[in-house]
């Protein structure tokens, strides 16, 4: 039943006779080659030969029962195999090794070959036996060389994987193999203390796929030895027992890391005390409902643990449909009080077992997440932050109630404090997720190990984003601030990050000696910086005296070059159909608008142009909200956008430069007949602050622009 299954699934077609044997024999004299010695296969030939020379030289009568004997062990089992292909084709890459035993054999007749020539009384047949052996020695020594360069089961190729494990892993967890083959990788690639090794018999997991209560049992002693548990499953055809085994351990423990590597599944899942439930009544859009959460407030040790989360879900809302959850995503933040993201882990429930879009409508769940805390996170005091999004809310589903009218929704919601710790030992230096390692030392004082960029190509007004590792060397007894400076290549300076370390949460003066640093920085690309290469660069300085660290006999090292992509500045004013005059803030001029109608039906789009002046520059990136409000001041259509959909944000703006700034308003579909008032403002996203707007006279009214009146009919 398993052969005819096998056969029925992977449909292999039977291969004829020139293929079968062709393909072992070309593996007796070259070995099974990569791809890339494909081309040279018609080389098998020349041993091949020499094996029929050898067979015709054993003819005679002294040596005839030997060849006969030799030919035997060598054709009937490759003949036999044949016959078994023609009714059970099964020929995947590399089959002929089930047929090495017959090796012996053919590389017996080979020998005899070139023996008979080396002997021949004649020079060319003895030269040509030197020029054969000289062939098939160089035949044998590129078909090794291929073994061991090459890699044959590029997906099964573990040791990327196991290379995240080695990174990540502690000596205290344990790791679920399935497969004898995963044990003989992680001996082999995995590097330092390897974690301890669960490998259950064939008999072990066959009592599991019969007895769910057995694997439960062997499965909880394994949770119970070890806190982490990494389980790498094998995801090819049939995998039933690796979905029973991760079902389970996702409902016993809390899956942090879930990641593919071709053919695997890399599953990290983390054990610890029963958390506390807490109640909660969280709206998630009309879609999900928070009912109650239980979490880990640590402490949890930078690089080792994970912030876990119980969360229970209720999917009942009024907009809940296969259709509005489907993709929608939980996502885990960990935030310092400035709501800086320091981790972060998006994952549909229970692991990505259980989207929300397959609950059945009005059940209820426990949904398990873990979230690791990277390596050289701060220590202190962070928030764990909880956000939904799905393809269809890109920028998150929006918290319902609450909230002042006009003012968007929250899109997260806060679970609770959690606090960070150092590790109690030492973390690998591949623990850190560095772009880059570079290795500098700053005086006897601070190390550069490496850094990560969030993006090579950015415009004017935007942040470039900069994480950088450190390492102390000796405990230091002042705190040094660190600049991160963005020049070009003449060394002019257009951008700056200045400061203590760790925004003075976690200043030098507390460093411990080896202990790793992460900080994370942020630039504000200037207005008018042009078009054209910039470096980024670091240093170190005595705030208290202006000394600044030496490194490699310099004040700074150039960690790497960005790509500045300037936009056109338009200074001249356009026709503007209406012309207006309202100034928001010391900013900022409204110059007027465009509207393509006056008067629509409820549930179409209204689309509005606005012209804006920059009077002065800002170093605030503004929101522009556009709403159309009734008599009693609710919201019938509102858009909130950075200018230009954020191709043109207000930190890009230069004096006196002009913004065509564009809008789509949908109007609700129950929007009733009547006339409702278009308005529009600014606010700061991160403190929701609207600018005060004044009109052309000076006079203050209020934190919006009374654009214009339009008209809803039926």
């Amino acid at each position: 039943a398993y052969v005819t299954g096998k056969v029925s699934i992977e449909r292999y077609a039977p291969l004829n006779l020139f293929q079968f044997f062709g393909q072992c024999l070309a593996a007796f004299g070259m070995g099974i080659p990569s791809a890339g010695r494909q081309p040279w296969l018609w080389l098998a030939v020349v041993p091949g030969l020499l094996a029929v020379l050898g067979a015709q030289v054993g003819r005679d009568r002294s040596r005839r029962p030997a060849t006969g004997f030799l030919l035997l062990y060598l054709l009937v089992p490759i003949t036999l195999g044949f016959l078994i292909n023609l009714w059970f084709p099964f020929a995947p890459v590399g089959f002929p090794r089930l047929f090495l035993y017959s090796l012996p054999a053919y590389l017996l007749l080979c020998a005899l070959g070139l023996a008979w020539l080396a002997w021949a009384p004649s020079l060319v047949k003895n030269a040509t036996s030197v020029g054969l052996a000289a062939l098939l020695v160089a035949l044998s020594g590129a078909a090794l060389y291929d073994f061991y360069t090459e890699v044959r089961y590029p997906k099964e190729d573990y040791r990327r994987l196991i290379a995240t494990m080695s990174a990540l892993g502690r000596p205290e967890d344990g790791v679920l193999c399935l497969y004898p083959w995963q044990v003989g990788y992680l001996k082999s690639y995995y590097r330092g203390v390897l974690p301890t090794l669960y490998y259950p018999s064939l008999g072990t997991q066959d009592q599991w796929a019969k007895d769910a209560a057995s694997m439960q049992i062997d499965l909880d002693s394994a949770f119970f030895t070890s806190k982490r548990i990494w389980f790498p499953a094998y995801q090819v055809k049939g995998r039933i027992l690796e979905e029973q085994v991760e079902e389970y351990l996702a409902r016993q423990g809390f899956p942090a890391l879930n990641q593919w590597y071709d053919n695997t599944k890399l599953l990290l899942f983390t054990a610890g005390p029963p958390l506390v439930e807490r109640p909660a009544q969280v709206n998630f859009g009309d879609l999900v409902l928070l009912s109650s959460y239980g979490l880990d407030p640590g402490p949890l040790e930078a690089g080792v643990d994970a912030a876990r989360a119980a969360l229970t879900w209720h999917v009942d809302g009024p907009r809940s449909s296969e259709e509005s959850l489907e993709s929608l995503t939980v996502s885990l933040r960990l935030v310092d009080q400035a709501r800086q993201v320091w981790a972060q882990r998006d994952s549909v429930p229970m692991g990505g077992l259980f989207p929300f879009n397959k609950w059945p409508p009005g059940s209820t769940g426990q949904d398990r997440h873990g979230l690791l805390v990277p390596a050289g996170t701060p220590p202190g005091d962070y928030l764990l932050e909880l956000r939904l999004w799905s393809r269809r809310f890109p920028h998150g589903v929006g918290i319902q109630g609450g909230l002042s009218e006009g003012r968007p929704p929250e899109l997260a919601y806060t679970l609770g404090a959690v606090r960070v710790v150092r590790p109690e030992s030492s973390l690998p230096l591949s623990s850190l997720a560095m772009e880059k390692i570079v290795g500098a030392d700053f005086g006897a004082f601070i190390r550069l190990l490496g850094y990560t960029v969030g993006t090579r190509e950015t415009s004017p007004g935007k942040k470039l984003a900069v994480t950088i590792y450190w390492q102390a060397l000796r405990k230091m007894d002042w705190g040094y601030n660190v600049t991160v400076q963005l020049v070009d290549r003449q060394g002019k300076l257009w951008g700056l990050s200045e400061g203590p370390a760790v925004a003075g949460r976690h200043p030098t003066s507390a460093w411990w000696p080896g202990e790793y640093v992460k900080d994370q920085y942020y630039i504000v690309v200037p207005a008018d910086a042009p078009s054209g290469q910039y470096l980024l660069r670091v240093g170190w300085y005595d705030p208290a005296s202006g000394q600044r660290l030496l490194v490699r006999g310099r004040d700074s090292v150039d960690l790497d070059t960005v790509s500045i992509l300037a936009r056109q500045h338009v200074m001249a004013a356009p026709p503007i159909p209406h012309p207006a005059s309202f100034r928001l803030g010391e900013s900022f001029e409204l110059l007027g608008y465009a509207l393509d109608r006056d008067s629509l039906r409820a549930g179409e789009e209204l689309r509005l142009v606005l012209y804006w002046r920059d009077i002065k520059r800002t170093a605030t990136t503004y929101t522009v909200f556009v709403h159309l409000v009734d008599g009693q001041d609710r919201i019938w259509g509102q858009k909130d956008s950075e200018p230009a959909g954020g191709q043109a944000p207000t930190t890009s703006w230069v004096e006196n430069e002009i913004i065509q700034d564009e809008y789509a308003i949908m109007v609700k579909p129950e929007t009733a007949p009547g006339e409702y008032q278009l308005t529009v403002g600014m606010y700061d996203p991160v403190n929701w602050a609207r600018l005060p707007v004044f009109d052309a006279s000076g006079q203050a009214l209020g934190d919006r622009v009374p654009l214009t009146r339009v008209r809803v009919v039926r």
